[in-house]
């Protein structure tokens, strides 16, 4: 099977731009919005034990088809042809999956601010919240993990919309959700507190106003420690779900001279 068969498969359809919530003539920065978006949802370590071997295929799907739409020559060829390059010729050994994955995640201080403002409150946001409410049962410690963009002072929005969805029968009135105690509500409340406040330390240790220059400094100085730890991060993402599984038996295939 090709690329655009296991797309119809996991993600029921063949067209990449919809698979990705985005338009044809979308921007690169779009695209990988999309595709961070999309491959958090599925990463295959939030996935139960039951489902992990799915979740590895669809966030394995998911990084053949960034790669296939942010290289010029591929999407050109998909755009034109409805076809892409195979599996060999977009994951060639010689790909840096590192580089890859540390340049999805560069973004600037002004990156960050955009897709904040744009997608807070937006219909996009509220059906993340859904598909995330739905897939965590209503645990909602579980989802402000999920939920990119949140913060705690988002919950009485967050459940105004979801109460609502439940009324309207968009999704399930889970337990978790409905009858969650007053105890816990106020632990999670002390826990993001606290986690404020460490923030708020660090922050003025490192010398910032809490302005967007100081922001910016602040990404920027951390540039070099966050590009240790993100190919720390993906080179371990790579050495679990993006390479292929090794031939079992008891002779093994001599590797090919290139």
């Amino acid at each position: 099977m090709g690329l655009l068969d296991d797309c119809e498969l996991h993600y029921g359809t063949r067209d990449l731009y919809e698979l990705l919530k985005v338009s044809k003539t979308c921007s690169e920065q779009a695209i990988k919005r999309a595709y961070r978006k999309l491959s958090l949802k599925v990463h295959p370590d939030r996935a139960a034990d039951d489902e992990k071997e799915t979740a590895t295929i669809k966030f394995q799907i998911l990084s053949k088809i960034s790669k296939v739409l942010l290289e010029k020559e591929g999407r050109d060829l998909y755009d034109k042809e409805r076809r892409i390059l195979d599996d060999d010729e977009v994951l060639s050994e010689e790909y840096s999956w590192i580089n890859y994955w540390s340049s999805m995640f560069n973004l600037s201080a002004d990156d960050i601010r955009q897709f904040h403002e744009k997608y807070r409150g937006s219909a996009e946001e509220s059906e993340d919240l859904k598909e995330i409410y739905k897939e965590c049962e209503g645990d909602m410690d579980v989802l402000f993990e999920m939920q990119i963009c949140s913060s705690i002072e988002d919950e009485p929005r967050f459940r105004k919309i979801l109460e609502t969805a439940i009324t309207e029968g968009e999704v399930p009135g889970y337990d978790k959700f409905v009858n969650e105690s007053k105890a816990k509500r106020t632990k999670r409340k002390k826990f993001f507190a606290k986690e404020a406040k460490e923030a708020e330390a660090a922050r003025k240790a490192n010398g910032l106003n809490g302005d967007d220059k100081s922001l910016e400094q602040m990404i920027l100085k951390r540039q070099k420690t966050r590009e240790k730890e993100a190919d720390s991060f993906f080179s371990h993402l790579e050495e679990k779900y993006a390479k292929k599984p090794k031939a079992t038996g008891a002779r093994k295939r001599k590797p090919k001279k290139t």
